[in-house]
């Protein structure tokens, strides 16, 4: 196996090896259907804080499904029809990374032995180039967004299974490449309930009470695998709101303005509190109301083919694959 086909294949190894079951038999997973069927299969990653492998409850998503540079990845709840948690991994230790000049020296000294991955974002099992990352040397309280796989430290995140031991190797710090603190390295983290928050993007921070007491906002799990789970009620009023965000974030990001009777100023993404459970994705929102039915075929249209997204033939990395 090449090294690019290896990474969080090493953290679904880890899983195996602490005597989890497969994929298929648990009860709530996500990723399409054509994505479980690539070679590395999707892979989800969930926060120990909001789920288990039994049931992963939230996963690693990119925002509105968007394959661009810059867009954020956020905890979003599991779903098996949204490409938008498509997301394969790429991997090899940390050594093997170093080698071939994904990670620095300072971080192969310490980590070289451990596992590591780049997690590329492939709706419906097509490869975009793009990986979940930092866009610059990791520091407190940065968000995770989409960055070009081939950027060096930023986009490799490795399985720091060291500095929680007691919870390895089922859950586990991820720390990012580009760390430069070692004894409080930069890992992922998940601020708040996602079930009562719109859009809560995965951050990192400093770890603390490692190694012997993590807390489960920074401890992660990884499977694999393609199961349906159960759609939520969604409250009509809380759709309104969600669909308010998202007209807001794309005009934002389109460096456009609004126009008519909806002023709002732009409150960052991760104010936003939840009065209810929705289903945000890359497809648009679940409701009974005919404006937004109208409003999710205008959201679908923006999402545009997955099929053109890019990634039509082989991904370009610094090294053979």
């Amino acid at each position: 196996m090449s090294i690019k086909s290896k990474v969080l294949a090493a953290a679904a190894a880890l899983t195996m090896a602490g005597g989890l079951s497969a994929a298929g038999t648990l009860s709530a997973s996500a990723a399409t259907p054509q994505c479980s069927q690539v070679s590395p299969a999707c892979i989800q990653i969930f926060s120990k804080a909001f789920g288990t492998y039994a049931s992963p409850g939230f996963i690693e998503t990119v925002f509105l499904g968007t394959p661009a540079a810059g867009v954020p990845t956020i905890l979003h709840r599991a779903s098996s029809s949204d490409p938008a948690e498509d997301l394969i991994s790429h991997g090899a230790l940390v050594s093997q990374l170093y080698a071939a000049g994904m990670v620095s020296a300072a971080v192969n000294a310490h980590y070289g032995t451990e596992h590591a991955a780049q997690i590329e974002y492939a709706p419906y099992g097509k490869p975009t180039g793009l990986c979940a990352a930092l866009a610059t040397t990791a520091y407190q309280n940065e968000g995770l967004s989409l960055q070009p796989c081939t950027v060096p430290g930023t986009t490799v995140w490795i399985i720091d299974t060291a500095d929680s031991p007691a919870t390895a190797p089922a859950y586990f710090p991820i720390v990012n490449g580009s760390t430069t603190d070692f004894a409080h390295p930069f890992g992922m983290v998940i601020e708040g309930n996602p079930a009562h928050r719109l859009f809560p993007q995965i951050k990192v921070r400093h770890l603390t009470g490692n190694p012997a007491d993590v807390p489960d906002s920074q401890l992660w799990g990884a499977k694999t695998g393609v199961v349906i789970a159960a759609d939520l009620p969604l409250r009509v009023g809380h759709s309104n709101r969600v669909d308010r965000r998202l007209r807001e974030y794309r005009l934002a990001h389109r460096g456009g303005r609004q126009r008519g009777g909806d002023r709002e100023s732009h409150r960052p993404l991760h104010r936003a509190e939840a009065a209810g459970t929705a289903r945000e994705g890359s497809r648009g929102l679940r409701t009974d109301s005919a404006r937004d039915q109208a409003s999710r075929g205008r959201r679908a249209r923006v999402g545009g083919d997955p099929g053109a997204l890019g990634g039509r033939g082989p991904v370009q990395r610094p090294w053979p694959l």
